[in-house]
C-alpha cells in the first residue's frame, strides 16, 4: 500500500497493526499511486452572502454536470453506507434489532442537538472574523439549511428507511440484491416444506463483483499456465487426473466449478445433536473457481437448501435436491450471462 514498502497481507487488522507501527504519522502523498482517489467537488454559490465583504476577492467556478452529479448522489451514497454498517452490527456481530432502534433514537437526538447548536456558533464564529454583519434570520436560515442536508438524520428520524428493523430489511432488499429464498412444499396437509436459495440469482449476485472475477480469471489462467505433474502437491480438486481428464470442465473457455457438501446441525440443543428434535440439513455450494486459501472463508460459502433432517429422510434427496439440480443442469447446458465478461 506505502512507496517503498513491500508488506502484504489480506487481513484488516494486521494491516493496521503494520500501519501503527511502520507508518506513522503518513499523508496521502505515501501511498502508491492508485491506491487513493481524491476528487473536488465544487459547491453552488451562495445567493450573494459575501457580497458586501471587500477583504477578499471572491471567484466562482461553475460546477460541471458530473460533479453536480456526484454532489445529489452523495446523500444517496452516505444512506447506504450507514446501512451497510447496521447490516454490519445485525447480522455479523449479532446485535439485537431491538438494540439497534434505540441505539437509533439516541443518534438521532444527539445529532439533532448537537449539528443545530454546534453549526449556530461556527457560522457565528465564521461571521464575526470576517467582520460581516447578518442579521439572526441569516444565520438561523444558514444553519437550517446546513442542518437539513445531513442524511443521516433523515435516514434514522421517525418513519425513515433506517428507523426500525422492518424499515431496514426492506432498504436491504431494495438496494442490496438480496436474494430471497423460495419456499416449497412436501406435504401440504402436514405442512411440510423446505428452503431453496435459488444458484443462478446468486451466482450472478456473485460475478457481478469485479474483485471475484478477476481472482477467477487469474485463477483460470495460472491452471492453463501450469503443466500437471505427478510429483507437485496438490492444492485442490482442480489438481488431479480425473478433473483434467474432464473435458468440459477442464476447457480452455472458462467453466464455472461448484463444490457441494452437506451438514446437518441442531439449532436448539446445547447438548449436541442427539435428540435431532430441530435437526436440520443445509446444503451448500462453493465456488470452486477461486484461487486455493479462499475456499475456507465462511464468506466464501454459501447456503442453497435447508430443510428438517426428518424430512430428508422421509421424502429423500432426490425430492430436496430436485431444485437445485434442476439449476445445475441449466447452468451446465447454458450458463449464466457475466456483464463484466459480457
Amino acid at each position: 500500500m506505502f512507496v517503498g514498502c513491500s508488506f502484504q497481507t489480506s487481513i484488516y487488522g494486521t494491516f493496521k497493526s503494520h500501519k501503527s507501527r511502520r507508518h506513522t504519522p503518513h499523508t496521502l502523498s505515501d501511498f502508491l499511486p492508485g491506491i487513493v482517489k481524491t476528487t473536488t467537488i465544487a459547491s453552488p454559490p451562495l445567493d450573494d452572502l459575501f457580497a458586501d465583504s471587500q477583504d477578499e476577492e471572491c471567484v466562482l467556478e461553475e460546477v460541471s454536470d458530473s460533479s453536480r452529479d456526484q454532489h445529489n448522489a452523495l446523500p444517496s451514497a452516505i444512506e447506504q453506507q450507514l446501512a451497510a454498517a447496521l447490516l454490519k452490527l445485525e447480522y455479523l456481530v449479532h446485535v439485537p434489532g431491538t438494540a439497534i432502534d434505540d441505539f437509533l433514537q439516541e443518534l438521532y437526538y444527539l445529532i439533532n442537538i448537537a449539528s443545530v447548536t454546534v453549526s449556530r456558533s461556527v457560522v457565528t464564529d465564521i461571521l464575526k472574523h470576517h467582520k460581516i454583519q447578518v442579521d439572526d434570520s441569516v444565520v438561523t436560515e444558514i444553519t437550517t439549511a446546513v442542518c437539513s442536508s445531513n442524511p443521516v438524520p433523515k435516514a434514522i428520524e421517525k418513519g425513515g428507511p433506517l428507523s426500525t428493523s422492518y424499515q431496514r430489511k426492506q432498504f436491504y432488499k431494495e438496494k442490496f440484491c438480496v436474494v430471497e429464498p423460495v419456499t416449497y412444499i412436501l406435504d401440504h396437509k402436514k405442512k411440510h416444506t423446505f428452503q431453496y436459495v435459488p444458484l443462478l440469482k446468486s451466482l450472478q449476485q456473485i460475478l457481478n463483483n469485479k474483485a471475484i472475477v478477476d481472482k477467477i480469471i487469474e485463477n483460470h489462467r495460472g491452471q492453463q499456465d501450469t503443466e500437471l505433474d505427478p510429483s507437485l502437491e496438490f492444492r485442490s480438486p482442480e489438481d488431479g487426473l480425473h478433473f483434467n481428464a474432464n473435458s468440459f470442465l477442464n476447457a480452455e473457455e472458462l467453466r464455472i466449478t461448484l463444490r457441494l457438501y452437506v451438514d446437518d446441525f441442531e439449532t436448539c440443543n446445547p447438548l449436541g445433536t442427539s435428540r435431532k428434535k430441530h435437526k436440520l440439513c443445509g446444503v451448500y455450494w462453493i465456488l470452486g473457481n477461486l484461487p486455493p486459501g479462499s475456499h475456507s472463508s465462511l464468506s466464501s460459502i454459501y447456503l442453497a437448501v435447508l430443510c428438517k433432517s426428518v424430512d430428508v429422510k422421509t421424502y429423500g434427496y432426490e425430492t430436496v435436491l430436485e431444485p437445485l439440480l434442476q439449476d445445475i443442469k441449466i447452468l451446465e447446458d447454458y450458463g449464466v450471462y457475466v456483464p463484466l465478461l459480457d
